[in-house]
């Protein structure tokens, strides 16, 4: 039958039909066995009504679900960043004509792009477990490996999605929320973690999570911001400064500490201590930087003399045995403390240092007696209240330092 003819019994003009032949002709064209009906229905529907719009071709192209993601993992593997966004949109725009909203549709394609990157570089949960337990060098490591290789804000964000469901489903252990435990940690085994690893970090990371002295409830401890600044992470560096509220004394302090430890080059002290303590005080900050290294060469050498001797060595020591002879009964344990003190402060050891030190050697202590013995609690506490008089501390202060020691036994 011609065309004029189908015209003639149909009642519709020869254009109409020859239009929506070409229009149905155009879309299956691009049709293959990967479209979903839903997308060739609509393609359709459009094609019939002559509507050829951007948010058609869009929705149509988007209906080639697998591969469509297969593209968008391949671009972003390639750091084609406009490409990737323009699949981006049409996988979206498509999930939207699919009844999502905008951002389950967005949450569903980032869902998908974690995924595939989290299988592509198992380094990242390596990275989370490492950093869950203290190992910031390992942790800065792998990050920066795979930030080399791939968009490092994707990464980033990636690795704080692993770490919020870690915490997540710490949260939900504590709570006895079974049903959103195991669902976390699906996902999370799902991601490439082991389940006996991935049990010992969800424990892990609840301890951490815990208040601090500093009332931050993170991770992270300020010798992480200085192995972040010395690592070359400055992201991370800025994140922990921020959210623990760090001040310079507190960097200075963590500086020296991993100074002492060895942990961080001389080099690497001089280049902090300039660029972040000190900013344009470069010749008062050279000095400090000399009598910091001066103090260090002293301890230095007291630990050589102690390996000699076949002793451990700690910078307290002589300090923690004047506490223990003080806290026993021997008055003159008190005397020493001082010299002590006075000798850890003429090499840069502060008040604040040492009062941590006390928390270190007693902490554990004290709270074991508050539950057991009260009596010895009190003695012990004064003793405590004592030594941190002899650093300055009032008595108020003491006291309301030991208090914070035992409030969650009261």
């Amino acid at each position: 039958m011609s065309s004029a003819a189908a015209g003639v019994l149909t009642g519709i003009p020869l254009r109409n039909i020859s239009r929506d032949l070409k229009a149905l002709l155009n879309v299956f064209n691009y049709a293959d066995k990967k479209t979903t009906s839903a997308g060739l229905r609509f393609a359709v529907n459009e094609a019939l009504n002559g509507i050829v719009s951007k948010k058609t071709l869009n929705i149509f192209d988007g209906a080639f679900a697998n591969d469509n993601y297969d593209k968008l993992f391949d671009y972003y593997d390639k750091g084609d960043a406009k490409k990737a966004e323009q699949k981006y949109d049409k996988i979206k725009a498509y999930l939207m004509w699919s009844g999502k909203t905008e951002d389950k549709a967005e949450d569903a394609i980032e869902s998908k792009i974690k995924s595939h990157i989290l299988e592509k570089y198992p380094e990242i949960v390596e990275a989370v477990s490492a950093h869950v337990n203290g190992n910031v060098g390992v942790y800065t490591n792998k990050m920066n490996s795979v930030s080399e290789k791939y968009d490092s804000e994707l990464v980033k964000a990636v690795e704080k999605s692993v770490e919020s469901k870690l915490k997540r489903a710490s949260t939900a252990k504590a709570d006895n929320d079974t049903e959103s435990y195991n669902k976390l940690v699906a996902e999370l085994t799902g991601y490439g973690y082991d389940k006996d690893t991935l049990e010992r970090d969800v424990d892990k990371v609840k301890s951490s999570s815990s208040s601090s002295s500093d009332g931050y409830n993170g991770i992270y401890n300020k010798a992480d911001a200085v192995r972040a600044y010395v690592g070359g992470n400055m992201t991370l560096y800025n994140q922990i400064k921020d959210e623990m509220g760090l001040d310079e004394s507190k960097i200075k302090t963590a500086l020296n500490e991993l100074y002492s430890a060895g942990e961080v080059t001389d080099e690497q002290y001089t280049d902090m201590y300039i660029a972040v303590l000190a900013p344009g005080k470069t010749t008062k900050t050279v000095t400090d930087v000399e009598e910091a290294k001066k103090n260090e060469a002293f301890f230095a050498l007291e630990a050589q003399q102690a390996k000699k001797d076949g002793e451990e060595y700690s910078k307290y020591a002589d300090i923690n045995t004047a506490m223990e002879d003080f806290v026993s009964g021997k008055e003159s344990g008190l005397k020493v403390f001082n010299a002590e003190v006075k000798k850890l402060e003429e090499h840069g050891v502060n008040k604040s240092t040492i009062k941590g030190n006390i928390t270190t050697q007693y902490k554990d202590k004290v709270r074991e007696l508050y539950k057991t013995n009260r009596s010895e609690y009190v003695n012990l506490r004064a003793k405590i209240v004592a030594m941190c008089g002899q650093l300055g501390y009032s008595t108020k202060e003491s006291v309301k330092y030991l208090d914070n020691w035992v409030k969650d036994l009261k």
